[in-house]
């Protein structure tokens, strides 16, 4: 689902939603807010009120201070300064009743300091169901949720888990939702908590490692990691290791059995490399509406390499592996659509994929056609001759008979361009 058809999708709901909640939180991982924002404004026929935490360790006294300056200003309502929390809470309600429905918006919420979230937590108990709080922010407020009366009165939109938006009010709590973002730089959230520090390179990298195998036995392990320690010194410091995971997740990532090492079984992974290829593969076989839909899922899933800053030689070797899987779901695409006519688009994939694999001769000669096909012979042959360049520079060889032949018929179509 296109992150557009998520807003329009969250959008059918949103009367029921938020008839129901007085916290509605936007999913951290869903990059665009203030899209979203906008549809609801346009959407709940509310009064709204838009406040942005300015700096991180926002407390609840500054909040109040922001809310009571707003409401005098686009409202005429004046608010007392804050002294405690259930006075607070009865004086606001007093004081915006008459407004009827209100959305009091705190955008950057992941700035709030623990007091601010239990203000909203009481406001939003205590105040009238018209009024709803809706959070902005970077990172999932497990301290709101804690501290709300009843979390059933909290939403969270959108969610689409094939898309890595995961519904972290309504899981299980005698699992672990473990989030794994490797496609970039790499991002790790456990229950909704971001891991943000790793107590160095190598618990990090075995992370991954064990995440992205989904098994391995102790020789892979070692071979991979310790390969110039012996067994009993990659034996210590493996240990050493996979118990400092298991600090910083707070969980156990591993058990061991039949000579594998292979993630517990009360996690519940997901993981955007599984994702990606799976839409990559799923697609094969799908109907063309469908099979449009999975690719562009993987595409947008994979909008950087995988592992960015990692440089061990299996980070490398996926990194290539998901690359040239990338680069399929581009050609792929591009296929469907230049079935369908659409040439433009298709062609602006064509020319992505080739940016990534140069090499890659199929992808030269889709472009060539194009453009010939569109009277552009000029752009067909700047094409070949970038292809011409990276296979002599590369790997030392001139292009196929097929592709040179190709570009000779281009060259009759534009004389001047020879």
């Amino acid at each position: 689902m296109s992150y557009l058809r998520l807003v329009q999708a969250a959008q059918m709901t949103l009367p029921q939603t938020l008839a129901r909640c007085n916290v509605l939180i936007l999913h951290p991982q869903f990059r665009y807010h203030n899209p979203f924002i906008d549809v609801l404004l346009a959407g709940s026929q509310a009064k709204a009120l838009h406040l942005t935490l300015s700096e991180p360790g926002t407390t609840a006294l500054k909040l109040w201070g922001s809310l009571a300056r707003e409401l005098e200003r686009v409202y005429g309502v004046a608010l007392s300064p804050l002294t405690d929390v259930e006075m607070a809470a009865r004086a606001l309600g007093d004081a915006i009743r008459p407004l009827q429905r209100l959305l009091i918006i705190l955008s950057a919420y992941d700035y709030a300091a623990d007091d601010v979230h239990l203000l909203v937590a009481r406001l939003a108990s205590a105040l009238p169901d018209e009024v709803v709080f809706v959070l902005d922010g970077r990172a999932w407020p497990n301290a709101l949720i804690a501290s709300l009366d009843s979390p059933q009165r909290a939403a969270l939109v959108p969610v689409s888990p094939q898309d890595m938006l995961l519904d972290y009010l309504n899981r299980d709590p005698n699992r672990v939702l473990l989030e794994v973002h490797a496609l970039g730089s790499g991002q790790v959230l456990v229950n909704g908590r971001h891991i943000a520090q790793w107590d160095g390179a190598l618990p990090r990298a075995l992370f991954f490692y064990f995440v992205d195998r989904g098994l391995a036995t102790r020789d892979d392990i070692f071979s991979t990691f310790w390969p110039e320690l012996s067994t009993r010194e990659a034996t210590n410091v493996f240990h050493v290791t996979k118990r400092k995971i298991s600090e910083i997740l707070q969980v156990d990532l591993t058990v061991y059995s039949s000579g594998f090492y292979r993630l517990a079984p009360n996690i519940d992974l997901h993981y955007d490399v599984v994702s990606f290829v799976e839409a990559v593969q799923e697609s094969a076989i799908a109907e063309p509406d469908e099979a449009e839909e999975l690719l562009r899922r993987a595409i947008r899933l994979h909008e950087r390499d995988f592992l960015t800053d990692f440089v061990q030689p299996w980070a490398v070797r996926r990194r290539e592996e998901l690359r040239s899987t990338y680069v399929d779901a581009l050609a792929g695409l591009a296929r469907l659509l230049e079935d369908r006519g659409e040439i433009d688009e298709a062609l602006g994939l064509y020319s992505r994929a080739f940016g990534v694999s140069p090499q890659r001769e199929d992808l030269a000669r889709q472009q060539m056609r194009l453009y010939g096909q569109a009277g552009q012979p000029d752009r067909a042959l700047g094409v070949y001759h970038r292809l011409v360049t990276e296979l002599k520079t590369s790997l030392g060889v001139t292009p196929s008979p097929e592709t040179v032949a190709l570009a000779e018929e281009v060259q009759r179509m534009a004389p001047a361009a020879c």
